[in-house]
C-alpha cells in the first residue's frame, strides 16, 4: 500500500507540473522596458564614433545639460532640447533639425540650416545662421540670425536682429525687430513694439 501511495503522489506532481507548463505556454512576460534615444556629445570631440549617431531619417530627441563647449549635431527630424538654467550650448543643424530651449539665461550658438529654433524662457541669448522658423516666448530674450523665413515673438522686451526675414508675427509689448533686407509680411498685435526696416 505504501508503494501505491508513492506512485499516486509522483503521478500527481508530474500532472501538476504539466498543467502549469501548459498554462504558461504561449504567454510571454509583458515588456516594461522604456527606450529613450539620446545623443550625448563625447568628452573629447575627436573620439566621436560616427557609426553611433542616428541617420537623418531617424527621429531622436536629445535632452542635455551644459555641453561644456562640445558641439551637438541635429538633422532631419531630430530635436535637441536644452533644459538646464544658465548653460552654454553649441548646436549644428545639418539639413534640418529643431533646437528647443526651455530654460532661462541660456547662451546658444547655432550653425547650419535648422527647421525650427524655439526659445521658451527669459534672458536667453541665441546666435544662429539660418532657420525656417524662430519662435520666441518669454521676456528679455535676444536673437541674432541670418536668414529666417518666419519670426514669432510673444512676451515682453524681446529683441531680434536678422539679416533677412519673410514673415514677422509679434504679440506682447516692447519687442524690437531689426532686419537688413527683404519685404516681410508683418502681423504686429503687440503694444509698443518697434520694427526697424532697411
Amino acid at each position: 500500500m505504501a508503494h501505491r501511495s508513492r506512485i499516486i503522489t509522483v503521478t500527481g506532481l508530474v500532472g501538476a507540473g504539466m498543467l502549469l507548463t501548459g498554462c504558461m505556454a504561449g504567454s510571454e512576460p509583458a515588456d516594461t522596458t522604456q527606450v529613450q534615444t539620446t545623443t550625448v556629445p563625447p568628452a573629447d570631440p575627436s573620439s566621436a564614433d560616427s557609426s553611433d549617431s542616428p541617420s537623418a531619417s531617424e527621429s531622436a530627441t536629445a535632452t542635455s545639460s551644459d555641453t561644456g563647449g562640445a558641439e551637438v549635431t541635429v538633422s532631419g527630424n531630430m530635436e535637441h532640447r536644452i533644459t538646464e538654467q544658465g548653460s552654454t550650448h553649441t548646436v549644428r543643424c545639418d539639413g534640418g533639425g529643431d533646437v528647443d530651449v526651455r530654460a532661462d539665461n541660456v547662451t546658444l550658438t547655432v550653425s547650419g540650416d535648422c527647421s525650427e529654433i524655439e526659445v521658451d524662457g527669459t534672458e536667453n541669448s541665441v546666435t544662429a545662421e539660418n532657420s525656417r522658423e524662430i519662435d520666441v516666448q518669454g521676456n528679455g530674450n535676444t536673437v541674432e540670425a541670418a536668414e529666417v523665413r518666419e519670426l514669432s515673438l510673444e512676451g515682453e522686451s524681446n529683441t531680434a536682429t536678422l539679416v533677412s526675414v519673410e514673415e514677422i508675427d509679434i504679440e506682447g509689448s516692447d519687442n524690437t525687430v531689426t532686419y537688413e533686407s527683404g519685404d516681410p509680411r508683418v502681423d504686429d498685435e503687440g503694444n509698443g513694439s518697434v520694427i526697424n526696416t532697411p
